[in-house]
């Protein structure tokens, strides 16, 4: 009897050892786990799974070939029209990706989006070279692309007169001013740097936005306002330049010779203007500039002690323009363009004349290409008469001075340097060149030309003690 039992416990543990016999197994489906193939297996019973890994990256769980396509649609660029690629890379799963290097033999590119931008790197020659475009699945693809100089505006003379390609009377350098068309509204940002007089400095300081001193902070703070205002005036004016900060600094040094020298020799920038100190008895000077400099770090520059207006009105005459022929006081052609590259003391669109005439409502520069209702759109709140809203802005034979900035835009910006660490050479610069013309005096705006002069000047005044006041407390 006890053998029977032992027997019986010796069975149902070799029965619990070794489970129940094997069922059988049938395939089922097919499944993806990410993008891997397995194939679905099921015993008799319907309750057991095996699944069986049967490929990586699988058409089946939509995988795909990796493909690289590049369109190139401009074979040559040059320093402000990239040659441009796009660049069509789709990945294993059919997706469009930005997943992808690059390697040019010769100049600059830059990822933007899916598009590669290929740019000259300082030498512009008109040569050919490649680019490989690389990505991850290994995929490579080559094409030429040419880099050459900017197209500029000839100057000729025609019946005794200079002309630029344009057929408008023209002063500038005689290879001309690079030009794209007429149609060409590519906003081009200019370096401006800043030389505060400080009473505060013993010494040129420059200054940045996260300076430890909140005295200096508030002060940068200011500067950036003042900044992204030029910029709004520019952008609803038509005129496609907008200002970078290059650099600011306080010091003891004012006046437009000292400012000269402090932004030179401190900073690399396009234009610099100095603020709290003038030429005497004046809102601002400035030296007029009919030639700039490529890659000299040479700003042209002016000076400015009442209001931002003001400011404007100085980096105008700084980059060519002039009052206009009918100015109230000093009156001057265009330096560049002396048809139409001054101000206009003759409201267009009501009330409101050019930034660069003396008097009324000075908030603006006259631009042939847009009308009256545009300029209504921009500036909603000003009542202007419909009866003129189909009457332009300014006017091609007379009084354009956007157009004369936008002219000039291009070669004003690449007056920095391209190697912004290159030692300036001070000496060098004040024996060779001054400024455009160093014999020549600056242009210089009389208080006595602006009826609210001395408001403004001590509205600014103000503003700087209250920065400080700021900081006080």
């Amino acid at each position: 009897m006890m053998i029977q039992i032992a027997s019986s416990v010796l069975l149902a543990l070799s029965l619990a050892a070794f489970g129940s016999p094997a069922k059988a197994e049938t395939f089922e489906e097919y499944r993806c786990w990410g993008n891997t193939k397995v194939a679905v297996y099921m015993n008799d019973a319907g309750t057991q799974r095996r699944f069986e890994r049967r490929e990586y990256d699988s058409p089946f769980c939509g995988v795909t070939k990796p493909t690289l396509n590049a369109v190139v649609d401009n074979t040559w660029g040059d320093r402000f029209k990239p040659v441009r690629v796009d660049v069509q890379y789709f990945n294993k799963f059919g997706q469009r990706s930005s997943n992808w290097e690059f390697e040019v033999s010769h100049g600059l590119a830059e990822k933007v989006g899916h598009e590669l931008h290929i740019y000259p790197d300082g030498e512009v020659d008109d040569f050919e070279d490649y680019f490989t475009i690389y990505t991850p699945a290994g995929l490579t693809w080559d094409d030429s692309y040419q880099l050459k100089d900017e197209p500029r505006c000839e100057s000729t003379q025609q019946d005794g007169a200079w002309r630029d390609c344009t057929g408008a009377r023209y002063f500038g350098r005689k290879d001309g001013l690079i030009y794209y068309g007429e149609e060409d509204t590519q906003i081009v940002e200019w370096e401006i740097a800043f030389n505060i007089t400080d009473t505060r400095a013993e010494d040129t300081v420059i200054i940045d936005k996260d300076d430890p001193d909140p005295y200096y902070r508030q002060r940068y703070a200011y500067i950036e306002e003042l900044v992204a205002r030029y910029n709004d005036i520019y952008e609803k004016n038509g005129i496609y330049v907008r200002y970078v900060i290059a650099g600011v600094a306080l010091s003891p040094y004012g006046g437009i010779t000292s400012t000269t020298q402090v932004i030179w020799s401190t900073f690399n920038a396009d234009v610099g203007l100095g603020l709290n100190a003038t030429c005497p008895g004046t809102c601002g000077c400035a030296y007029p500039g009919t030639r700039f400099q490529e890659n000299s770090g040479r700003a042209q520059i002016g000076v400015s002690v009442c209001s931002f207006a003001v400011d404007l009105h100085e980096i105008g005459h700084a980059v060519g323009l002039a009052h206009g022929p009918e100015n109230s006081a000093n009156q001057g052609y265009g330096y560049i363009f002396p048809e139409f590259g001054h101000g206009w003391s003759t409201p267009f669109c009501g009330p409101y004349i050019d930034i660069m005439s003396y008097g009324g409502n000075k908030t603006m520069h006259h631009n042939s290409r847009i009308t009256c209702e545009a300029y209504k759109k921009l500036r909603p709140t000003q009542y202007l008469n419909p009866e003129i809203f189909d009457d332009p802005h300014g006017n091609r034979e007379y009084a354009d001075a956007a157009y004369a900035l936008n002219r000039v835009r291009y070669d004003v910006s690449l007056i920095s340097r391209v190697d912004p660490e290159s030692e300036f050479d001070w000496d060098r610069a004040v024996t060779e060149d001054l400024g455009d013309h160093p014999e020549v005096a600056p242009i210089e705006d009389h208080v006595e030309h602006y009826d609210n002069a001395p408001e403004m000047i001590r509205e600014r005044q103000r503003t700087f003690k209250r920065l400080g006041e700021i900081v006080e407390k």
